[in-house]
Formats: structure tokens, C-alpha cells, sequence
């Protein structure tokens, strides 16, 4: 009853601002200890994780828990101890919790991202494989990966080696919940930016297909990041050619031009760029349907 109302506590800004100075001292040192013990009342630990993910909305707090190591440690050792027994619901709970509270810390870009990129790489990954009757897991675990790989090379170098890219394109070819899809798609953005081999997998694979059906969602960032994802997938041998016998310039014109987002319009013309650069009849499928007036008038803006 303690813990629970010190979670409801924490959802009120007054209380989070009196703590945000000190939480160093006054907070994080005891919940690190807690979640260290192994003798911790288990039934107690996810409502106590709950507070401290609580207090991370509060921009000061959360900026000070990306920053700590400390506290890095801490999660992965929770990772560790715990994500092999998760046929028991109170482990689940517990797995749940931290990964909220990492997808939390994890949206303050920080040295942390890059330390423990790889370690935390390689629990979500295998969460994200495990059981599906684990829905919660999966899909904090995928908003965990979109959020550490954009900021990891070796994170995203020891994901590409390990399968990772096949798993990525599953969530995005198959019947999976929006979010997931959404969250699998920026993992696979920062994957094909910097890694062969995961572009080589896409092509290879069926993934253009999926991808450029992505171009027709209704969220702006899944747009955005689908045309992000084959401008890096343009860059292998003969996808420009394969892809011009598609309406892709048609239909990414068409987004240039309805689109108020300018980060998906600015998208829209990298892929068209790499496209009519890599084959001339992009180009000439530009010129037929007055692409260039069309890309000046919305780049203009830029």
C-alpha cells in the first residue's frame, strides 16, 4: 500500500519538482539497492519501478536517470536475473516494468545509449522473439530497440549479426499492431542507414514490396520512415532497376505534394534522388509527370 501510493505520489508535478534537485541522493541510490537485492519482496518491485517511471515525466528527473549509469546497470542486471522465468507472472511484471522505465530514460539521448547499446540490444531482441502471449514485453521491447539503435553503431552492427533485420521485416510484413510495426520500422531505419546486410536482407527478402505499401499508411512517421528505409535500400545493386517497373515516382510525388510534413516531404525526395540517379527511367518517369516543379515548389520550403 506503502509503494503504491508513493506511485500515485509521483504522478503530481509538485512532487516531482521537490524531488528533481536531490533524486541522486534521495532516491535513485535506495531503488537501485532495491532492485539489486535479491531478497526484495518480488510482489513490491513493479509498483516501485511504476513510481520512479512515474517521475520520469518530469524533464529534469528524466534527463538526470538517462545519465546515470548506475542505474543502467541496474536495469540489465534486472534483465538478466529475470527475463528467464517469465512463466511466472510476477518476473513478467517486473520484465514490463524496467523496459518502461528504459524506453522512458531512452528518449534523452545520452552516452548511456552507446555504453550499453549492445547489452540492451541483445535482451530485447530475444524478448522480441520470445513468447507471443508476452504482448507487453514485445512491444516495449521493440520501443526500446527504436529508441537505443539510431544512437548505437555497435548496436546496430550486433543486431544485423544476429538475425535482427529478419525479425524487424516479420513485424512489419506480418498482420502485427500498428505500433509494433511502427516501432520495428525506425529499428529498421537505423539499419539500413549505416549496414549492408541489412539492406541486402530487405531486397532479398520481399521487403521493398512491404515497405512501399507503407508509403499509403495514415501515420506521417511511418511514411516517413518507409521512404527513409528504401532510399537506404536504393543503394544496392539493381533495386532502382527492379523498382522501375512500379509507380513508385507517382506515388511519392504525390505525397510531396499532399503532405504538409516537410521531414516526409524532404524523404520523398532523397528516395526520388537516389532513384532517377540509379536509373534514367525514374527520370524520365519525373519529367512526364512535371516531378522537378513539383519537388521545387515543396523543397522551397525547406
Amino acid at each position: 500500500m506503502a509503494v503504491a501510493l508513493l506511485s500515485n505520489l509521483a504522478l503530481d508535478k509538485r512532487f516531482k519538482q521537490n524531488l528533481q534537485d536531490n533524486i541522486e541522493e534521495n532516491v535513485l541510490p535506495a531503488f537501485e539497492s532495491l532492485l539489486n537485492d535479491e531478497n526484495s519482496q518480488l510482489d513490491v518491485v513493479p509498483s516501485c519501478i511504476s513510481a520512479v517511471f512515474n517521475l520520469a515525466a518530469n524533464e529534469v528527473i528524466r534527463s538526470k536517470l538517462a545519465n546515470r549509469k548506475q542505474l543502467w546497470e541496474t536495469c540489465l542486471a534486472v534483465l538478466s536475473r529475470h527475463s528467464d522465468k517469465l512463466d511466472q507472472p510476477v518476473h513478467t511484471d517486473i520484465v514490463g516494468s524496467i523496459l518502461g522505465l528504459v524506453m522512458n530514460m531512452s528518449l534523452n539521448v545520452s552516452n548511456n545509449l552507446r555504453a550499453f547499446g549492445v547489452s540492451m540490444c541483445r535482451h530485447c531482441l530475444d524478448l522480441c522473439r520470445g513468447d507471443r502471449r508476452h504482448a507487453l514485453l514485445v512491444s516495449r521491447g521493440l520501443g526500446v530497440l527504436g529508441h537505443v539503435l539510431p544512437h548505437s553503431i555497435p548496436g546496430v552492427d550486433w543486431v544485423c549479426d544476429n538475425q535482427g533485420t529478419a525479425t524487424f521485416l516479420h513485424f512489419i510484413k506480418e498482420n502485427e499492431s500498428e505500433e509494433n510495426r511502427k516501432t520495428a520500422l525506425k529499428s529498421l531505419v537505423a539499419c539500413t542507414q549505416i549496414n549492408e546486410i541489412a539492406r541486402k536482407y530487405i531486397v532479398d527478402n520481399k521487403g521493398l514490396g512491404a515497405l512501399m505499401r507503407l508509403l499509403k499508411n495514415t501515420d506521417d512517421a511511418v511514411v516517413g520512415n518507409a521512404a527513409l528505409c528504401l532510399s537506404h535500400c536504393a543503394q544496392v545493386n539493381k533495386v532502382c532497376a527492379a523498382l522501375a517497373k512500379t509507380e513508385i515516382i507517382q506515388d511519392l510525388l504525390a505525397l510531396a505534394r499532399e503532405t504538409e510534413r516537410h521531414k516526409i516531404q524532404q524523404n520523398c525526395a532523397i528516395l526520388i534522388a537516389k532513384l532517377a540517379q540509379g536509373d534514367t527511367r525514374h527520370l524520365d518517369r519525373l519529367r512526364e509527370l512535371h516531378g522537378i516543379e513539383i519537388l521545387h515548389s515543396c523543397m522551397k520550403y525547406l
